[in-house]
């Protein structure tokens, strides 16, 4: 059953090599290449969002699983993909260093 007060956030969202048909919601100069679910739990419990992650396939691509996380509802989800996407690329820039 759906819960009604969360929202899911595919990993797909944030995808910078998936068009936007293929489910990538934000600007590609925005989006991260190959999110995983790892680097998207651990974002969204830097931004206090308190994630539950599942691993699941989007129904675009069903042969994918990349999973989702689900928290709760944000009055922008845009904003909240943006906010997520930023902290996987400065998560991402510090391991290199």
């Amino acid at each position: 059953m759906r819960e009604r007060d969360r929202q899911r956030i595919w990993a797909a969202n944030l995808d910078a090599a998936r068009s936007r048909a293929k489910g990538r919601r934000i600007p590609k100069s925005l989006a991260v290449p190959n999110p995983t679910l790892g680097e998207l739990t651990q974002a969204a419990a830097q931004l206090g969002l308190n994630p539950q992650p599942v691993e699941a396939a989007l129904p675009q691509t069903h042969r994918v699983r990349s999973g989702y996380i689900a928290i709760p509802k944000q009055p922008r989800k845009t904003q909240t993909l943006r906010k997520l996407a930023q902290t996987i690329a400065q998560t991402r820039a510090q391991a290199r260093k």
